[in-house]
């Protein structure tokens, strides 16, 4: 792989299209958070990577530890940035009272995993009604 942390983004990305979705290993937040750690070398994933099978324990999971997905983003560096100004790598944070969903953004297209697709690459239009945050390691930040 590349050391251009864009460029990680889209390989990582190509290389898991269509990989199976499994909740705790390869759902929508373990999914982010490895592309997290393959552009930047961190270790992310490991946080939450098999602490819950279903998606019950995944509701579970999301009630005992509230937030556990930006606090993770946050102890590691990552900053809120403002919508509409998203560009690959970031990470999009769905509002959803049930789940955290991530996607993680590339360009005008997104990639996440889904429970009956498994991982797969949408347009950002997709996302259009849908309130969610915007993530950005800021080592990211270009002029």
């Amino acid at each position: 792989m590349s050391s251009d942390p864009y460029r990680k983004a889209i390989e990582f990305a190509n290389v898991n299209i269509g990989r199976p979705f499994v909740w705790g290993q390869c759902d929508c937040n373990t999914f982010a958070l490895d592309m997290m750690d393959a552009m930047y070398g961190t270790n992310l994933a490991a946080q939450i990577k098999g602490k819950y099978g279903s998606p019950l324990q995944a509701f579970l999971f999301r009630r005992r530890v509230p937030g556990s997905l930006i606090n993770i983003l946050k102890a590691a560096g990552f900053e809120e940035v403002k919508r509409g100004f998203e560009r690959t790598g970031d990470l999009l944070i769905v509002a959803d009272p049930k789940w955290e969903m991530v996607h993680v953004c590339l360009g005008a297209k997104c990639v996440s995993a889904f429970p009956d697709q498994g991982v797969l690459v949408f347009p950002m239009t997709e996302l259009k009604d849908n309130e969610y945050t915007v993530w950005r390691m800021p080592s990211c930040r270009r002029p």
